[in-house]
Order: structure tokens, then C-alpha cells, then sequence
């Protein structure tokens, strides 16, 4: 009977360290599928900001075309590393810049909180059909 039992319990055993590797695998899927998309979605950003720094060249603003050209390939760089890497390593890289750059990583992370405002504001819109007249534009807010 205890060999029954003994039985039961390691086929037990084995099946809870299974369902645990394809949890495993599953997640690791999914954030490696997150992970590729934020890459895509910065990648996108640089071309924006390369865009806009040919167009700044153009209007004969040299040094601050310069910065963004500049922006645009770090941006563009990071994109390819986050492909080219595991998550963990891309949250250590993430966290090594936060320390090493303080000050550029508030003012990313205050550049995206606005994106996400907007981005949140439009979504709101388009869903009350554009008469979202309860919440105060951030321009009135901010006038007085």
C-alpha cells in the first residue's frame, strides 16, 4: 500500500513539474513577445526622431538636429539590443542607465507619461464619440 502511495505522490510530484515548465515556458513566451513589440515600438520612435532631425537640418537648426540624430541612434541601438536579448537582461540594462543617467531617465519617463495621458485622453474621446466634456483639458488647467 505504501508503494501505491509512494507512486501516486512522485506521478503527482511529476505532474506539478510539468505543469510548472509550461507555465514557465508560457510566460517566457509572453514576455518575450512584450518585450519584441517595446522593441518595435522604440524602433518606430528613433525613425520618428530621425525624421525630425533631418527636417530640424533642414530649417538650418544644426546643433539641436544634431541631439536628436544623436537620440534617435541610441534609441534605435537599444531597440536592437532588447531584440537581441533575454528579458532579465534588458531590465538590468534598463536599471545600470537609470543609475548611471538619472536626470535622462526622469525626463523619459516624464516624456512618456504625457504620451500616455494623450494617448489615454484620445482613447477616452473616441470612445464617448469626442464629447468628453467631464474631464478639464490640460490646457484650461493649467492656465490659470
Amino acid at each position: 500500500m505504501a508503494s501505491k502511495e509512494q507512486g501516486d505522490d512522485n506521478r503527482v510530484a511529476g505532474e506539478i513539474k510539468q505543469s510548472a515548465r509550461e507555465f514557465a515556458e508560457a510566460t517566457n513566451a509572453a514576455v518575450t513577445n512584450r518585450k519584441n513589440m517595446a522593441a518595435d515600438y522604440i524602433e518606430a520612435v528613433a525613425d520618428a526622431v530621425a525624421c525630425g532631425a533631418r527636417d530640424l537640418q533642414q530649417k538650418g537648426r544644426t546643433e539641436t538636429a544634431s541631439l536628436a540624430r544623436s537620440a534617435s541612434e541610441q534609441l534605435g541601438a537599444f531597440a536592437r539590443r532588447m531584440t537581441d536579448r533575454q528579458p532579465r537582461e534588458v531590465l538590468e540594462d534598463i536599471q545600470e542607465f537609470a543609475r548611471r543617467q538619472p536626470i535622462l531617465c526622469f525626463g523619459i519617463a516624464a516624456l512618456a507619461g504625457f504620451g500616455l495621458i494623450r494617448f489615454l485622453k484620445s482613447s477616452a474621446d473616441r470612445r464617448t464619440g469626442g464629447s468628453n466634456k467631464e474631464a478639464p483639458s490640460i490646457s484650461k488647467t493649467w492656465s490659470h
